[in-house]
């Protein structure tokens, strides 16, 4: 993404097919119809880290959500990356993404050539991710990470890490990833038999 305005327009437009992944994956792990509700509230997700809720019917339970979608050529990286500063070592330097992360899980994924969909994505328990943090002793420190600072739009300071890190936080994939989470997916597991409501 070039500009910040390309990355908003690109974050739009695969928002409905990330809320239909998410849906049906919370809709067979709980067995409850499920919707996926956009907060669009840009002050929140940079206080909280939360976009949207993950809402069950009829019970109206719910969990805070963070979502990060990227591009295709980015797959081949195999990696998630975490923000920890914005305007790194500037006068502007704030917390990153990583430093208010308050979400209960995280959508991740990268979209197909044609960002029409996702071709790999994965669901993380982020308390489960933060406990893995904890004990790798900080971000820096975690096996294979590697600190990058982006120029484009904030000079934000991030970690690209080693999916395999994340293992133990994950609780759903695509079957693309199946090899690194080594998640063995049932009939019963099988996303397209999901109940869903609807898709905000």
């Amino acid at each position: 993404m070039n500009t910040f305005q390309e990355t908003l327009s690109f974050t739009d437009k695969m928002r409905k097919p990330a809320h239909k992944i998410i849906a049906k994956a919370f809709g067979i792990g709980f067995q409850s119809i499920t919707r996926v509700q956009s907060l669009r509230d840009l002050a929140l997700d940079q206080r909280a880290g939360i976009d949207s809720l993950v809402i069950f019917e009829p019970s109206k339970v719910n969990y805070t959500l963070q979502e990060k979608y990227r591009t295709f050529d980015k797959l081949k990286f195999k990696d998630f990356t975490q923000e920890l500063y914005n305007a790194y070592q500037t006068e502007y330097q704030s917390d990153g993404e990583f430093l208010h992360l308050h979400a209960t899980y995280y959508f991740y994924g990268w979209c197909n050539e044609a960002e029409t969909d996702f071709a790999e994505w994965f669901i993380m328990n982020i308390p489960t991710y933060k406990q893995l943090v904890l004990q790798a002793g900080g971000l820096a420190k975690i096996p294979g990470a590697k600190a990058i600072q982006n120029n484009a739009y904030g000079k934000a300071l991030f970690y690209s890490m080693p999916l395999e890190f994340l293992k133990p936080a994950i609780e759903d994939n695509s079957q693309g990833l199946d090899h690194i989470f080594k998640i063995v997916h049932t009939k019963e597991k099988n996303l397209h038999g999901g109940q869903v409501l609807s898709c905000l």
